[in-house]
């Protein structure tokens, strides 16, 4: 458990960590953001940011419950936030088939009227650094915010 501390400058955020393991199941999605958005309460995260920054999470945890699933069953996503030194990251893991990461990487706007396609663009738009890695293993998505900005 950590606060935020006035340093007379500003503000300076505690390290904190906090992780949460769940059925990959569309159903939990929402007890996922859930878990990620009360992180954000304790840890104090100014609202500007926590607005921009739970539409990427939900933008990640939607992709791992529609395409990182098992064929042999749903498997799990697993959660973890942290705030160290100003810097904020959200990982989100599925244990699925995974995917071509370079799609992840266009920089390119996505076609408005495509049926998908837009979600790593819009990660993009709103954080500091997504980081992708993916294999048959699984799927990893680190969504990185500084603070101090």
């Amino acid at each position: 458990m950590s606060t935020r501390v006035n340093r007379g400058n500003g503000w300076s955020f505690a390290d904190r960590d906090q992780h949460k393991t769940l059925v990959n199941d569309p159903a939990n999605a929402s007890d996922m953001r859930s878990f990620v958005a009360d992180f954000f309460v304790k840890a104090e995260i100014p609202e500007h940011v926590v607005d921009e920054v739970l539409m990427a999470v939900g933008e990640v945890v939607a992709n791992a419950c529609r395409h990182g699933r098992r064929t042999t069953g749903p498997g799990q996503v697993a959660i973890r936030c942290e705030v160290h030194d100003h810097q904020l990251s959200v990982t989100v893991t599925d244990d699925g088939p995974g995917f071509d990461v370079e799609r992840a990487r266009q920089p390119q706007i996505p076609d408005v009227l495509s049926q998908g396609g837009r979600g790593f663009f819009l990660m993009r738009q709103l954080m500091d650094r997504v980081d992708v890695a993916s294999s048959g293993r699984g799927t990893t998505v680190v969504l990185g915010r500084d603070l101090a900005r």
